[in-house]
């Protein structure tokens, strides 16, 4: 769960995102149903999000955390012997979160929610020290979280 107002209303926003994404592609999804979904006015939704791929992104990274969390594992943004298995692990639990965002065509935003940032301005640069590890060598493809969604 979020840890501030921001941050709540961040959750309520992306797991709206991931709700609909059972039923309408990311592309059909109005703001205004993602807002009332969540409980929010549109204006909070463009305070928190640029777009709705990036509430997706969002909403990978804040399950990946929520897992180290429950977890406490403490190296959470890069391969190590010491998070592999928990990271594996994870990508099983989030399984359904992953097809769903595959089958809607969204794996640029897993990519985006488990990459390294690009600037240190960037949002992922925000999130780096909570993102999921990356892989540096050749390794299968893993893909992060499924939807629990607070209720908002």
């Amino acid at each position: 769960m979020a840890n501030n107002s921001s941050e709540y209303m961040k959750d309520c926003f992306a797991d709206a995102v991931i709700q609909l994404l059972n039923d309408y592609p990311l592309k059909d999804i109005p703001i205004k149903q993602i807002c009332n979904l969540a409980g929010y006015h549109s204006a909070s939704w463009f305070r928190a999000f640029r777009s709705k791929s990036e509430a997706v992104t969002y909403h990978m990274v804040r399950l990946w955390q929520q897992y180290c969390d429950k977890h406490d594992i403490a190296v959470r943004d890069d391969w190590s012997i010491d998070n592999a298995e928990a990271f594996f692990q994870y990508n099983y639990e989030v399984r359904d979160t992953t097809r769903l965002l595959y089958r809607r065509g969204l794996m640029p935003e897993l990519k985006t929610a488990s990459s390294p940032p690009s600037s240190p301005t960037s949002p992922a640069a925000a999130r780096k020290s909570a993102s999921p590890p990356t892989a540096t060598t050749s390794t299968p493809s893993t893909s992060p979280p499924s939807p629990k969604p607070p209720t908002c």
